[in-house]
């Protein structure tokens, strides 16, 4: 738990520190110049803050995912290290790995050798591989569907949070993105400052509450009655 949390920490720490750049940017005029050398200046022209504006998108959704993978990451630990078997596991986990063996490449030889605690305790960690539990399309939708699955909350303090709904917005422009349909400083010309430290304090707000809800020590779906 200490590593997801300082991993979460570090991720968001870097988009404040960027928020902050962007807002000493935004108001320091046409140009920097250099405290080494006053001849040596850099102009801010009103293209290149729309550029760096963008990139606040691909930042909140780096956060998003990270989180979100790692977060999957820790229950599937926490069951692997509690030697919690198959059959002790909620409904909705178990029918979950059983589409995982179904549907997924799963390398027998790999499966076996991570079987060190036999097949019922070690096929939900045998089975998981990290790199497929999400396909870029991470929003609030998303997380509710993980949480049917895996037995945490959503629950957060909508004053702060809304309760997610920025992700949406944070989802398909980093889609627009990635894929090239609008540049950086396209997706930034019509968003302010302002907004964007809006949007990355509920979007970090709500992140913080999932990664809350979801301690080792209280994990529903180690109950094998519950749904």
């Amino acid at each position: 738990m200490d590593r997801f949390r300082e991993d979460f920490d570090e991720r968001s720490g870097e988009i404040l520190a960027y928020l902050d750049l962007l807002k000493f940017i935004e108001y320091a005029g046409a140009e920097l110049i250099s405290s080494d050398d006053k001849e040596h200046k850099f102009s801010i022209t009103a293209q290149s803050r729309k550029t760096l504006k963008g990139a606040v998108y691909i930042l909140l959704y780096n956060l998003i995912e990270s989180t979100m993978r790692e977060a999957i990451c820790l229950i599937h630990e926490t069951i692997y290290d509690r030697n919690v078997e198959f059959d002790k596991l909620r409904k909705n986990i178990r029918s979950e790995i059983l589409k995982r063996l179904k549907n997924e490449s799963v390398n027998i030889e790999s499966l076996v050798n991570r079987l060190t605690k036999g097949i019922s305790c070690g096929i939900s960690y045998g089975t998981f591989n990290k790199k497929k539990i999400f396909s870029g399309n991470i929003d609030r939708e998303e997380i509710k569907e993980k949480s049917k699955i895996y037995g945490f909350s959503t629950y957060s303090d909508y004053t702060h949070t809304k309760h997610g709904e920025k992700l949406a917005t944070v989802k398909q422009h980093r889609n627009d993105l990635s894929h090239g349909n609008v540049s950086f400083a396209e997706i930034g010309k019509n968003v302010s400052y302002q907004d964007l430290e809006n949007i990355s304090l509920e979007v970090i707000a709500y992140l913080d509450a999932i990664a809350n809800n979801i301690e080792p020590v209280s994990y529903t779906h180690l109950r094998a009655h519950e749904t």
